[in-house]
């Protein structure tokens, strides 16, 4: 009940605090493509928009003063409903069929080289990050999804372990779960695996908070049972979805402001105090990841506008934050990251045919 609450609140603020203002704005827009370079460019990712325009002297500071609000405000609820959907979505049980697509131990789902650098001493998710290809959508989302299925590979183990001594009375119970390559490691050393690849998994959503939903996401989704959680979940992403397109039209004027001013003059444009506004991008991810792509230096949420902070005593400090003293350890070298090719989800869950999108 207080997630629907905090979603009904975010609702309430985009139509009233955002839409509403945009009145009398000095932007307007058409659908007459320009054969100039960066506009051209722009207008052919985004072919089924029209094109926003700007006076011939740019934006006055008023207007961008009230632009800049306003991507502020929803870059918040942006985020609040991305960090309610994360909740209900860790909430939901995952469902048998991913049990049954995951391979027999975390050195199988990770790969031989992966494997490697989680187990050494000097562990560092940054250097492990470093050292993929992080322009290839491809190769992140196999990251976090091979992450993923090792930790539940690892808690699973352990997990049956401790039942299964219960049960016998004994800690060497035999298991399906409990054989195979890492039948030997002890239940300590397991969990510690299991919180280092938590680590990892966590700097890499912090790095990337725009990647597609993962395997795990998806089938939790398609299988969850329990209603509450999908009209949940639901609402959480169709908030995040208008917000971030609301955010992404106000990108594109800023955007277009920043063009116009500089092929202007500089005695000839308006004085304006506001700082430039960059594209929203994210360095490593290709246009096509799915949504939700926070600019870097936007500013954090929840720091300036208490009012959604203070609204159920939600808090939205980034997790990798907690992390960070915690995980900045001796780099392990620069060589790529090949993962193997003992396993992959694509030859093991065979239901993922229609998944269902994420938009």
């Amino acid at each position: 009940m207080c997630n629907i609450r905090k979603l009904q609140f975010l609702k309430l603020l985009l139509p009233q605090d955002s839409l509403d203002s945009f009145t009398e704005p000095e932007f307007w827009y058409d659908r007459e493509t320009q054969k100039d370079g960066d506009v051209q460019k722009r207008q052919e990712e985004k072919w089924w928009l029209p094109t926003p325009r700007v006076p011939a002297d740019g934006l006055s500071e008023e207007a961008r003063k009230q632009l800049q609000h306003q991507r502020e405000n929803i870059n918040q609820i942006l985020k609040a409903a991305l960090a309610i959907n994360a909740l209900v979505l860790s909430e939901m049980e995952v469902p048998s069929i991913y049990w049954d697509a995951l391979p027999k131990n975390g050195r199988s789902s990770l790969g031989e080289g992966l494997y490697r650098k989680i187990t050494s001493e000097n562990f560092s998710p940054d250097s492990i990050i470093a050292s993929i290809d992080s322009t290839d959508e491809h190769n992140l989302v196999e990251l976090v999804n091979r992450v993923e299925a090792a930790i539940h590979v690892w808690r699973k183990k352990i997990q049956t372990k401790q039942m299964q001594s219960v049960k016998d009375g004994k800690t060497g119970s035999k298991s399906s779960w409990g054989l195979g390559k890492e039948g030997a490691i002890d239940p300590e050393k397991r969990e510690m695996l299991a919180e280092k690849a938590d680590g990892l998994l966590l700097l890499l959503r912090h790095k990337f908070p725009g990647l597609p939903q993962t395997i795990l996401d998806i089938n939790k989704i398609q299988y969850n049972k329990d209603v509450g959680q999908s009209i949940l979940e639901s609402y959480s992403r169709v908030l995040e979805s208008l917000s971030f397109n609301i955010l992404s039209r106000i990108d594109d004027v800023l955007h277009a402001d920043n063009s116009m001013r500089s092929s202007v003059p500089q005695g000839l444009q308006r004085a304006s105090s506001v700082h430039s506004s960059k594209e929203m991008s994210h360095p490593g991810l290709p246009k096509s990841a799915s949504t939700h792509i926070i600019h870097s230096t936007a500013p954090t949420i929840m720091s300036q506008n208490k009012s959604i902070s203070d609204f159920g005593h939600w808090n939205a400090k980034p997790v990798a934050e907690e992390l960070k003293g915690g995980l900045q350890q001796l780099n392990l070298g620069q060589s790529p990251l090949h993962f193997g090719q003992n396993w992959s989800y694509s030859g093991n869950i065979n239901a993922m045919q229609s998944p269902p999108s994420r938009d």
